[in-house]
């Protein structure tokens, strides 16, 4: 089935069959989305960022799907045991508000869509999301598992250790990664630690980068190794390391 997502004057979101030639969505999808976006905007897009939707959807879907996730990474990137600070995620700045407007596939609708729209879209989700997770009895954590397990996995930090074949005294290349999000086929995407310490520092963010390295630094208590890696700063570069 043909569909797509329409804006009423009302802002309200609703599903419908489309006439544009979009990518057809399994009825069972559709059905499921109708029912999702008929309770409430939040729960739409709570479906959207959830692992039972196929990836490929029509433009419309896959805007919304957007703008769901950012919101989830937000949640990721606060680090483990920080729930108390999910009521309190902020809407994206007014500039990438307009930039998304400006940059929203066609769809019906359109013009009621706004920087103010995607604000309040964005509390709703917020509202709904800290709801849910504060109810579920294995808590946050593993209620986000329950939306796409991938979840649980943004944010963190992980180690590489790969063959270096160009190097036959040091065999062996490290890296330290963090997950940054999700791609739009639904993969982890990995961006070199490096990239953490440059983004916060440039957002002077400091508190996120040190959410980011509580687990990093609470191996360090452990391992020698690790706390080798975090004192020498050479977690933040790639390694050529020998077979010791």
């Amino acid at each position: 089935m043909d569909a797509s997502l329409v804006i009423t004057p009302g802002g309200h979101l609703h599903v419908e069959q489309a006439v544009d030639g979009s990518a057809e969505v399994g009825d069972g999808a559709v059905a499921a989305l109708e029912n999702a976006f008929a309770r409430s905007r939040g729960d739409g897009l709570l479906l959207l960022a959830s692992q039972e939707l196929p990836h490929e959807l029509p433009p419309a879907f896959v805007f919304w799907r957007g703008l769901a996730r950012r919101f989830f990474q937000a949640v990721c990137h606060l680090g483990e045991g920080e729930f108390d600070q999910w009521p309190s995620i902020a809407p994206p700045p007014e500039d990438d508000l307009a930039q998304l407007v400006a940059e929203a596939p066609p769809m019906r609708g359109l013009e009621y869509l706004n920087p103010d729209l995607l604000r309040t879209i964005w509390h709703e989700l917020r509202s709904l999301v800290v709801a849910k997770a504060a109810g579920f009895p294995g808590g946050p954590a593993a209620w986000l598992g329950t939306v796409n397990p991938l979840w649980h996995l943004v944010g963190r930090v992980t180690f590489h250790l790969a063959e270096n074949k160009r190097n036959a005294d040091r065999p062996f290349a490290f890296l330290a990664t963090y997950t940054h999000g999700l791609s739009g086929q639904a993969r982890l995407r990995h961006l070199a630690l490096a990239e953490a310490l440059k983004t916060y520092a440039e957002a002077k963010q400091r508190s996120k980068l040190e959410s980011l390295l509580e687990p990093v630094r609470r191996a360090a208590q452990t391992s020698s190794l690790v706390r080798e890696l975090l004192d020498t700063k050479a977690l933040f570069a790639p390694q050529a390391w020998t077979v010791r």
